[in-house]
């Protein structure tokens, strides 16, 4: 199957007429995240149990505290993934993801922390430290942890917001929500709380060895240590494995070129590229294909013999299409859009795309930053890099990137922020 030949809704067709025939891939690769995107709308409509991996692009050997958003985002969905134990479920990974190996379900395990347990406290300290949490005053963002008196924070990556523990002694009183941008708890209690690790669940001889192999490694990197570079050190522990060598996987499409280019300057610490280009592609749809939709309701008129599936939010979307629900029009209400026909069947989306904000991969590295190089800043403009710079912010101490404007002004970003400068 040729990527310009079939274009994503083409692919969509495709698989959804694959998955209608037989029991999902349990990992299909594809060529980005807005691919991934397209086959996770085919498996939601169908009703398939799916995870959508992360388009995770980073090098082998790069600095990862500057991917960190993909990091976390790729331990919760594996560890979702390998938490179902439903035979019937599909893994979708982009091909840049794919082409690493990635952890184990071994160390992506969950601490699940209910109202009324009594807490061991060193104890998970100790766990949330191996985990991968940062100790910090104030939880701010996805990875943190505080422990206050009585109170403890927790922002595990699966979660839009924090967690807020309140103890009595060694007992939990209460388990509550709060913001964290006003540190305020949220009203309603919870009867219990999952905590995903912050990178990996590593058991404290994992997490030395793990450390001791990032610190006496030779990679030429201004720091060392689990966040920045444990992850590609994994494998080497059989701690992380080739995700495509033991699921049944299929090729979205003909990625021989993509895969290609990826493996052009760097084969070290992917997977096998002769064996991932060997692997069978999705097969070309016979029945379906890609419907261009314009007016829905004319369509549904022209369409009417046929068995008619329309996609919306809800009712409400419908109605303002002028379609009411009826006996020969199935309503599915989920926020997928999925456009495809056929001989006897029509299938159509109300749903607007939404624009996702992107964010940049970084075009610079800090290793190769000198004082003195000019860098561009996409909301502050040109400025000059003045080297890297540790801060203490409410108790946690982060590392910045220093940057000095006109009249000595100076702007320290995150260097979890990097894709916001260029040169």
């Amino acid at each position: 199957m040729s990527a310009s030949i079939f274009d994503q809704e083409s692919l969509q067709a495709a698989f959804y007429e694959y998955l209608g025939s037989g029991t999902p891939p349990e990992l299909i690769v594809v060529r980005d995240e807005k691919e991934a995107e397209a086959f996770s709308g085919v498996c939601e409509l169908l009703d398939i149990p799916h995870y959508k991996l992360p388009d995770f692009r980073a090098d082998y050997l790069d600095d990862l505290r500057s991917f960190n958003d993909e990091l976390l985002e790729l331990s919760a969905t594996l560890n979702d993934y390998y938490a179902n134990p439903k035979t019937k479920k599909c893994l979708i990974a982009p091909l840049a993801t794919a082409t690493k190996y990635l952890p184990s379900p071994g160390i992506l395990q969950k601490l699940v922390i209910e109202f009324g347990e009594t807490l061991n406290l060193n104890e998970l300290k100790s766990r949330l430290l191996h985990w991968g949490y940062d100790f910090v005053e104030i939880v701010e963002q996805a990875g943190e942890v505080s422990f206050r008196g009585d109170i403890i924070d927790i922002y595990s990556g699966h979660s839009e917001s924090g967690v807020r523990i309140s103890l009595f002694d060694d007992q939990i009183e209460s388990i509550r929500y709060f913001d964290t941008a006003t540190q305020k708890s949220m009203p309603d209690e919870l009867e219990s709380v999952t905590v995903l690790p912050a990178l990996f669940s590593l058991d404290a001889e994992q997490f030395e060895t793990l450390q001791h192999k990032v610190e006496s490694s030779e990679v030429d990197a201004l720091y060392k240590d689990i966040h920045s570079l444990g992850f590609w050190y994994l494998g080497e522990m059989g701690l992380a494995h080739d995700l495509t060598a033991t699921l049944k996987t299929l090729l979205a499409e003909d990625l021989s070129g993509v895969i290609d280019e990826t493996y052009l300057f760097n084969e070290t610490g992917l997977v096998d590229k002769e064996r991932l280009k060997s692997l069978p592609l999705l097969p070309e749809a016979t029945r379906f294909k890609p419907l261009a939709l314009t007016s829905a309701a004319e369509l549904i008129e022209y369409h009417k013999d046929k068995k008619i599936t329309v996609i919306a939010k809800n009712e409400a979307v419908m109605r303002q299409h002028g379609i009411e629900p009826s006996k020969s029009i199935k309503l599915v209400e989920k926020n997928v859009i999925v456009n495809l026909i056929s001989d006897d069947e029509l299938i159509l989306s109300l749903n607007k795309k939404i624009k996702k904000r992107k964010k940049r991969r970084p075009t610079v590295v800090l290793d190769e930053l000198k004082n003195g190089d000019y860098v561009v800043h996409e909301q502050y403009g040109v400025g000059v890099f003045q080297g890297l710079e540790q801060v203490s912010v409410l108790g946690g101490v982060r590392d910045f990137a220093a940057i000095i404007y006109a009249g000595e002004d100076k702007l320290l970003l995150p260097v979890e922020n990097l894709h916001m400068i260029d040169r």
